[in-house]
Parts: C-alpha cells; sequence; structure tokens
C-alpha cells in the first residue's frame, strides 16, 4: 500500500502533455499531435497484444504477463 501512495505523489507525465510537447517541439497543430500519440499509442497496444516486447533505447522495455487471477 505504501507504495501506491508514493505513485500518487510522483508527478506525472499525462497524455495531453505529450500532445502539447509535440506541438511545441515540432510546430504540429494539436489534432496532428494528437494523431502521432493515438498512431504511437495504438502501435504499441497492438504489439503487446501479439505477445511481442516493445524496446525504446534510453527509454524503456514494454511486455505483458499473463498473472494469476487475485
Amino acid at each position: 500500500r505504501g507504495s501506491r501512495a508514493m505513485e500518487r505523489e510522483r508527478p506525472m507525465v499525462t497524455r495531453d502533455a505529450l500532445v502539447r510537447h509535440l506541438c511545441e517541439t515540432m510546430g504540429f497543430s494539436r489534432r496532428q499531435a494528437k494523431k502521432v500519440m493515438e498512431a504511437m499509442i495504438d502501435s504499441m497496444v497492438r504489439a503487446l497484444q501479439r505477445g511481442e516486447r516493445i524496446e525504446i533505447r534510453n527509454f524503456g522495455v514494454f511486455s505483458s504477463r499473463t498473472r494469476a487471477a487475485r
């Protein structure tokens, strides 16, 4: 429980913040930036659903696991 409380206290980057960053750094309109974000997230979700591992150098590795029910 303690770690969950700590997670809530940490700053968080939201999808909207990433969209704003794309607008500022790439000169995209908000609509364009949202489309880019949605395409990236959709692509990642589909890869994870196929059981693939996603590795973004200097950022992180994403994979899905099947866990027993609680």
